[in-house]
């Protein structure tokens, strides 16, 4: 009898362990949804309970398998959390590809560390993981928490699809809730995938089945762009005890302003002194802001401070006064209090920052953003400062900032408006120079170029550089010039009219090539365009440009006096909707020739026949920029 039982026993655990290494195995996985996948989420639930007011329950269980090592950014090994919340436990198992478990991660087993970045609006203040490093693919991983807080300000979102070249088997969200408090909900894309949503009382219910992967193309907008998504929040919440009542963004900024910005902005008299006389001989409110915004940038550096309401609230003015350092919302806030003394009138600014341009959501009120900056009216316009840079020109956003959805908070309340835009005509590079071949094909010369708009962000950085580093970095940009050696580097910082400016001599070898007894001369000696998107007749995602960009250059060459131009390229105009370009070559006394060049890129989105007349642009820009003088020697 006891025979029978123990065998009953055994056959049961051997049904049990061949269930399971049959549900994580790689075979059970269907075909489609392995086709250009990195990795597939077998499967997900995630249960979000806010049915009490001062309490978010989560539950998250998710299954994610892994073929090769793109794939390993699609697995989460980690969840965060704040003070007033808990991780009540915490698993991961890892399977490899037959099913069979090869390693288990128990919550005693995850590290806590304290979570900074320095720069986000709201950082959870610790973080536990696990540091996985898998030996083979493809392997599985199944990952659960559950997790608790007291905050209900921020709730959970979903998305089902991982990233590009990940596919989704089934993904569930079920949000429980109070029927006096239901939550808001704003859908992006969940139509365009096999995704459900139903309503059962005090529950709303999310399901995501059969989602083949996205293969990524060159320039194809992010995944938050195209993905399925879902964000909720409640009109009624708590934010680390703090009540809150809000129904559009008129409230929620009176709300902010009373509940997180009240009582933060009181300064040291010693300091309001020194503000009153740096600004004393100033009649205007830019003049005002502009010698307030470098005394800021003079006087503060900026650290990660995670302190007050859920990390929302600033750290006192006058704390950062006295230690001369602040996160992303005390620096707003103190330059506020900064202008305050000098009766400037600004507006503490919540934004999403990163060279995305993502838009707080303007028909969807809830606590958004991660970055705070501060705006300055003038009239109809407002200046933007951002407080967390010693060296970023008063007033430029640059693609940190630009050109998207942000909230300010006024006297009146909440408002959305968007930020700065910088408009093609804005982002010019332009490069002069002028120059010599010499008999042994060597070029020297000088040449200057200066940077407008977006492109000054890309090169003002230099002057804070090392010699040697500028110098690498000289070499390695004009690589095609044989032995590039620049020298009596100079640089002009414009932070006024925010342009900046690079001169330099330099010296190159072998530039040209022989034909016979002729010189092949290519007068775009600088500046080319090298590579260009993939042709791809096929495509399915848009190719995205965000920004306009202009390129200028004008050089100035002097000849051998022995060789002559025998033929010159013939000028080019292309104009089409998504750039244009025109290049020329102009003979002058002397033995001087002058090579013009314009090239405009515009911003845009291109799919199909658009986007096969983009690379054909390209192509001939490309080929265009490669074309030649011929020089021959004089009778």
């Amino acid at each position: 009898m006891i025979f029978r039982f123990r065998l009953s026993l055994i056959f049961l655990l051997f049904t049990f362990l061949v269930a399971a290494q049959e549900k994580y195995s790689v075979k059970a996985i269907p075909l489609e949804l392995r086709q250009n996948a990195n990795s597939v989420l077998i499967s997900e639930t995630i249960e979000v309970d806010i049915s009490q007011p001062k309490k978010q329950h989560v539950l998250q269980t998710s299954v994610v398998t892994v073929f090769n090592k793109k794939g390993d950014n699609d697995i989460a090994t980690y969840v965060s959390y704040a003070d007033d919340s808990k991780i009540k436990e915490a698993n991961i198992w890892i399977y490899d590809k037959d099913g069979k478990e090869i390693k288990r991660y128990k919550k005693r087993d995850f590290t806590d560390v304290t979570l900074s970045d320095g720069f986000s609006l709201f950082n959870s203040a610790r973080v536990m993981y696990v540091n996985y490093t898998p030996v083979n693919y493809p392997y599985t991983m199944v990952f659960t928490y559950e997790f608790e807080s007291e905050t209900t300000a921020f709730l959970y979102g979903w998305n089902p699809l991982n990233d590009y070249a990940s596919s989704t088997q089934k993904s569930e969200f079920r949000v429980k809730f109070d029927a006096e408090n239901k939550p808001r909900y704003d859908a992006k894309n969940l139509e365009k995938f096999n995704i459900t949503i139903s309503e059962n009382p005090g529950e709303l219910i999310f399901k995501a089945e059969n989602i083949k992967a996205i293969e990524y193309e060159e320039g194809a907008p992010s995944l938050s762009e195209i993905g399925p998504s879902l964000s909720i929040a409640l009109d009624k919440f708590y934010l680390k005890g703090v009540y809150g009542e809000v129904k559009n963004w008129n409230q929620f900024g009176s709300w902010m302003d009373q509940n997180l910005l009240t009582g933060v902005r009181e300064l040291p008299e010693g300091t309001v002194a020194n503000i009153k006389n740096l600004i004393k001989d100033e009649t205007t409110n830019e003049g005002k802001a502009r010698k307030i915004y470098k005394y800021l940038q003079d006087k503060v550096r900026y650290v990660s401070i995670q302190i007050g309401i859920g990390g929302w609230k600033p750290m006192l003015a006058s704390d950062v006064d006295k230690l001369s350092y602040g996160d992303c919302k005390a620096l707003t806030n103190y330059t506020k209090a900064l202008l305050e003394v000098a009766g400037v009138p600004s507006y503490y600014t919540i934004v999403y920052a990163g060279e995305e341009q993502r838009d707080i959501k303007k028909d969807f009120t809830a606590l958004q953003g991660n970055h705070a900056i501060l705006g300055v009216p003038d009239g109809d316009t407002i200046t933007w400062l951002e407080c967390t840079s010693q060296i970023t020109p008063y007033g430029y956003n640059g693609t940190f900032t630009d050109d998207r959805d942000v909230l300010i908070i006024t006297p009146e309340g909440g408002k959305i408006v968007r930020t700065k835009k910088y408009p093609t005509q804005e982002n010019v590079r332009s490069l002069n120079a002028s120059l010599q071949l010499k008999d042994d094909l060597k070029i020297s010369g000088a040449l200057e170029e200066s940077s407008e708009g977006l492109q000054y962000e890309r090169y003002y950085h230099l002057e804070n550089e090392k010699q040697e580093d500028i110098l690498q970095y000289y070499k390695e940009r004009w690589g095609h010039l044989n032995n590039f050696n620049p020298s009596e580097i100079e640089f002009e910082n414009d932070d006024v009219e925010v342009t900046f400016t690079e001169k330099m001599n330099f010296t190159a070898t072998n530039y040209v090539s022989k034909a016979g007894s002729r010189l092949l001369l290519n007068p775009n000696i600088f500046n080319r365009v090298k590579s260009m998107p993939a042709t791809n007749k096929n495509r399915s995602l848009p190719y995205k440009i965000s920004r306009g960009q202009v390129y200028k250059d004008e050089i100035e060459i002097t000849l051998p006096d022995e060789y002559k131009v025998e033929s010159v390229m013939e000028a080019v105009e292309i104009n089409e909707s998504f750039g244009s370009y025109k290049a020329s070559v102009s003979t002058s006394e002397n033995n001087k020739i002058v090579y013009t060049r314009e090239f405009i890129i515009e911003p845009g989105s291109y799919l199909g026949d658009e986007y096969q007349a983009y690379t054909d642009f390209m192509k001939t820009v490309i080929k265009k920029d490669r074309s030649k003088i011929v020089l021959s020697k004089k009778n």
